[in-house]
């Protein structure tokens, strides 16, 4: 080795024991960890709930929107993923039809286990994730955890890794078309758009709250 080559060395070698101790360990973990943020495919957007009464995961959080959703399950229980509803929600509005036109739903016909109104009753006596105020979410929020960069098709357009269980398909919103009282609107998780049609239609139902 020449005599310049060994300067450099005696000169790194001085430099580096004139370093605090520790500061190759803190270098190199703060590139790890920043690797590990990088890679992840978990979201800040999203956090897990658990409660004492409720399974870790069956419910998300928006960090974002402050809205807390409901997380559908794949055991063939009350929030199956596979099940469907009406949308009856209102017994002085024309929602329901018969063979002779629209005429109003009964309560009974509101609370059945079958409509959406049922089914968040049903949810809000289970006290899911220790809480009771579940409901239908607005158009606007049901469209806020619709992922567009998912491509339509055999998977739906959300992220699945926050809500599994998902259909691609229509959901159920508490928006109603102000055009026509016997209509409301719908999400599609296939096409990322919003629709309408008439209540009597059986879709899936995603329930929310507003947790602050």
């Amino acid at each position: 080795m020449s005599p310049f080559n060994n300067k450099i060395t005696r000169t790194i070698r001085q430099f580096i024991l004139m370093l605090p101790v520790g500061f190759f360990l803190v270098f190199e973990v703060g590139v790890y960890a920043s690797a590990l943020v990088d890679i992840s495919p978990v979201s800040s957007k999203f956090a897990r709930v658990s409660a004492s009464n409720s399974d870790l995961g069956s419910c998300v959080q928006d960090n974002v929107t402050g809205l807390m959703w409901e997380v559908k399950t794949a055991d063939g229980g009350l929030r199956d993923w596979n099940k469907r509803y009406s949308n009856f929600d209102n017994a002085a509005v024309e929602q329901f039809w018969t063979e002779s036109g629209w005429i109003n739903p009964t309560q009974a016909q509101i609370d059945a286990p079958s409509n959406s109104v049922g089914f968040k009753n049903s949810v809000n006596a289970q006290g899911l994730c220790g809480f009771s105020d579940w409901r239908l979410p607005t158009m606007d929020e049901l469209r806020s955890i619709l992922d567009t960069s998912k491509t339509s098709g055999s998977s739906p357009t959300i992220d699945a890794h926050w809500f599994p269980n998902t259909q691609v398909a229509a959901y159920w919103s508490a928006s109603p078309n102000t055009d026509n009282s016997s209509s409301a609107w719908y999400v599609y998780f296939g096409k990322g758009g919003a629709f309408k049609t008439i209540r009597p239609y059986t879709y899936y139902v995603r329930l929310v709250r507003t947790s602050h």
